[in-house]
């Protein structure tokens, strides 16, 4: 870092390797946006080109590390067998099932974004990758916040496909693509360093995710906060001593989790929502008929779910309006990969959660595992009305093996949450 000067001084030239560190640091901003783009951008409507993430983000990630590694680095780097096997059978399905070019390209988007991704995440410091994606996050608050209150006639238009407004979802396609990337802007904001920092972050995203009016996103952002406080707790916990202490915040975490489902009911209707999920119980019942054909190996990756597809039109003809996706994350794997890849993608994900859950037992409880903490909470609670293991899910979850996989354990002395 650059060294400060007190007011009034001559400033000397820069020496070489304050020089260095400057370029360091840009490197770690432009490296930091690569991963915004990569991960937390899917949901806005001004889609970027397939290429942008597919081709573009990846070739920055891999050419500076690259350039900036150390031999002893790539001797050190660990990576995840199982999410390297998600990557190649992603296209390889594809290939096997279609020719459409725009399926191909959309899938290459999520394997090329998912591989920028886990390079940044393991070689970019996690304390300065999160500070540029925490700026990122506050800067796309404001954007939505500016835009609701400037011109509240284009921020409140209805999606396309839907008859009238839903809720704000300002410059996403959806309001449940405004609140999925709520929810990972919540989880995120615990990688700031700065408590007030933290706070404002929060509560301007719980401010847009109100006005969405995205039940989903809403609960799922509170149990991000409450899973944040208790791992915290029960890192502290551990680090202290105090087995009794963990044990307790388990059983208040499991009991939590039991009251919610039996109360599911009542949730919805505070929330406005009928305890069918808006339908989504038709879409369910209808995909699952009708993608059990090919059960093994699923439909190829974004096939059955493409414009024009036989299953996607039938499926509209089933539910009456132009349903776009299983609005579930395990049974859109299910038709794109079929049984073998969900089980591929749940092996995956459960050695992820076994490293960070090892981190925390151990009482080594910092930014890094709080973030990925509610990174993952905040996939599975999303996934189970909205299609989203694949995109951004995968990118995000290659974010958080490439710390875990290649970053030591952290530890804070202060509250996170």
């Amino acid at each position: 870092m650059i060294a400060s000067l007190d007011a009034g001084e001559a400033r000397p030239a820069a020496p070489a390797r304050d020089r260095a560190a400057t370029g360091t640091t840009a490197a770690t901003v432009g490296l930091g946006l690569v991963a915004f783009v990569a991960a937390f951008a899917w949901g806005i409507e001004s889609a970027l080109p397939w290429y942008v993430r597919g081709l573009l983000c990846p070739a920055v990630a891999v050419g500076y590390v690259l350039l900036r590694a150390t031999p002893e680095w790539f001797g050190s780097v660990r990576i995840d067998p199982l999410m390297a096997l998600v990557w190649l059978a992603l296209p390889c399905s594809t290939f096997a099932f279609t020719d459409d070019v725009r399926v191909l390209q959309n899938v290459l988007a999520i394997v090329g974004a998912s591989l920028a991704c886990f390079v940044i995440a393991s070689f970019v410091p996690t304390r300065a990758l999160w500070a540029v994606l925490g700026a990122a996050f506050g800067a796309l608050v404001l954007v939505v916040l500016a835009h609701a209150l400037v011109n509240p006639g284009d921020a409140y238009a209805p999606a396309p496909g839907e008859p009238e407004s839903l809720g704000l979802r300002s410059i996403f396609w959806q309001k449940n693509s405004l609140g999925l990337t709520l929810v990972l802007v919540i989880a995120g904001s615990a990688g700031l360093r700065r408590a007030p920092h933290r706070l404002a972050l929060r509560v301007g995203a719980f401010a847009v995710l109100l006005m969405s009016q995205s039940a989903t996103a809403l609960v799922a952002a509170v149990a991000i906060l409450v899973v944040q406080a208790l791992a915290h707790q029960v890192g502290s916990g551990r680090r202290a001593g105090r087995e009794g202490l963990t044990f307790l915040l388990l059983t208040l975490a499991t009991s939590a989790v039991v009251v919610l489902f039996s109360v599911r009911d009542q949730i919805f209707q505070l929330l406005g929502k009928d305890s069918d999920l808006t339908g989504r119980d038709q879409i369910w019942a209808a995909t699952w008929r009708l993608a059990r054909d090919e059960p093994l190996v699923g439909h190829g990756a974004g096939v059955f779910w493409a414009e024009g597809s036989p299953g996607r039109a039938e499926i509209q003809r089933i539910v009456g309006w132009p349903v776009l996706g299983p609005h579930q994350g395990l049974l859109e794997l299910y038709t794109d990969l079929g049984v073998l890849g969900v089980a591929l993608f749940v092996a995956m994900f459960g050695v992820v959660v076994l490293l960070l859950g090892r981190r925390i037992l151990a009482g080594a409880v910092g930014a890094a595992e709080l973030v990925a903490v509610g990174l993952l909470l905040g996939l599975v609670v999303a996934s189970l009305t909205e299609a989203v293991l694949l995109a951004p899910g995968l990118p995000v979850l290659a974010l958080v093996a490439g710390t875990l996989l290649n970053h030591p354990a952290t530890t804070t002395g202060g509250a996170r949450t």
